[in-house]
């Protein structure tokens, strides 16, 4: 009896043990979309995005993960939900996938977003450099684009730095000052636009064997524009400039202007050039020719009858603040050239460190410098140009 007794307590006692085991109980993790759909539409502006989900029977302390390849979905954030942001797109209408999971089980959601629109997308198939000589120095690189087949042209004017005579890759933005947007202009079946009014940026990548120029115009009604390039740029070459290795004197025999009137700045300006071989019969530079440009700023001048303006006399010398000081000289604008032999170019450019042009009734008389190079020209005649 005592025998039965005993098997009894014991197999009691394995019940128990059995009964209270701290093994843990296998859960059927779920992960699903809790979207309405699997796709989220974007305009170009972007915004943010929110991707809801559920995860259901999951261990305290169990995480979600989001993943996108695409560079214009960011700001990832895993929480309760997901957010995300979509960039701006200045392009074409683009996707991407972002795939949320959890251990072996995901799901997928496609972000698409549109395209940019522009009022005029235009893009070009060939562009050429086009020579400034006697107008800008050659780190003012004016460029003409055009498309026979669209019926299309664009010239735009970069300004490099001062030491660069070839476009070179960078951004080129009216903030800056290296665009003269009062150039950029777009012709499309003789229709003139002009971006002078609007906010000129351009982006140019490669070198002289291959660019790629992607040029944004934006008005003040918010519109833009787009003009895109890719290839080679015929004319766009570079070239030793050839500076003076001894000072240089010139008697000039011929003067040259123009009057620009309150153009750039508030005071009134007068483009001198002053030579000693002469200009051609339509008023340019000549062929191999010297010259002196001198930017000079001072007094309002009238023409007389006969249409010539006088400069008036005083002394002006260069004055980083010209744009509000009269008797000055533009510093970027007031140099000794030489032009080459096919007048495509400058053999010789060389912009003053420091210059006083003195103007009398009947004589004009420069002496500057730039680097170790002393440079002094006198024109014995009265002041004046038409």
């Amino acid at each position: 009896m005592k025998i039965r007794i005993f098997f009894c307590l014991l197999l009691a006692l394995l019940l128990f043990d059995v009964g209270c085991s701290n093994d843990p109980v296998v859960q059927n993790v779920v992960l699903s979309s809790a979207m309405e759909s699997d796709i989220l539409e974007f305009d170009n502006e972007g915004g943010t995005g929110i991707i809801f989900y559920s995860l259901t029977d999951a261990p305290s302390g169990a995480m979600v993960e989001a993943d996108c390849e695409a560079d214009w979905i960011a700001n990832l954030t895993v929480g309760k939900s997901i957010l995300f942001s979509v960039l701006p797109n200045d392009d074409a209408a683009r996707s991407a996938k972002i795939v949320v999971c959890y251990e072996d089980q995901s799901f997928t959601v496609t972000i698409e977003q549109s395209a940019k629109a522009y009022v005029c997308d235009v893009t070009f198939t060939s562009a050429s450099r086009i020579p400034q000589v006697g107008l800008h120095p050659d780190n003012y690189i004016y460029i003409k684009m055009s498309d026979e087949a669209a019926n299309a042209s664009f010239q735009a004017l970069l300004l490099g730095a001062e030491n660069e005579n070839i476009l070179v890759a960078g951004l080129y933005d009216d903030t800056l000052s290296n665009v003269d947007s009062s150039v950029s202009k777009l012709t499309i079946n003789g229709q003139q636009i002009n971006f002078k009014d609007c906010l000129n940026s351009f982006v140019v990548e490669g070198d002289v064997s291959n660019y790629t120029i992607v040029a944004k115009f934006t008005d003040y009604d918010g519109q833009q524009y787009r003009i895109r390039f890719n290839g080679v740029i015929d004319g766009m070459e570079e070239y030793i400039n050839h500076y003076p290795e001894r000072d240089v004197t010139m008697e000039a025999t011929a003067i040259m202007g123009t009057y620009k009137g309150q153009y750039p700045s508030n005071t009134y300006r007068y483009n001198i050039y002053l030579s000693d071989k002469g200009f051609t019969e339509v008023g340019g530079l000549m062929a191999g020719g010297r010259y002196y440009n001198l930017d000079l700023y001072g007094l309002e001048i009238v023409a007389d009858d006969e249409g010539y303006f006088s400069i008036p006399v005083g002394t002006y010398t260069v004055n980083e603040e010209f744009y509000r000081e009269d008797w000055s000289l533009r510093p970027n604008h007031s140099a000794y050239i030489v032009v080459n032999a096919d007048l495509t170019g400058y053999y010789t450019y060389c912009i003053f460190d420091s210059a006083t042009v003195i103007v009398t009734e009947d004589s004009i008389r420069l002496e500057a410098t730039s680097g170790n190079i002393t440079y002094t020209a006198t024109y014995n005649g009265a002041p004046k140009f038409n």
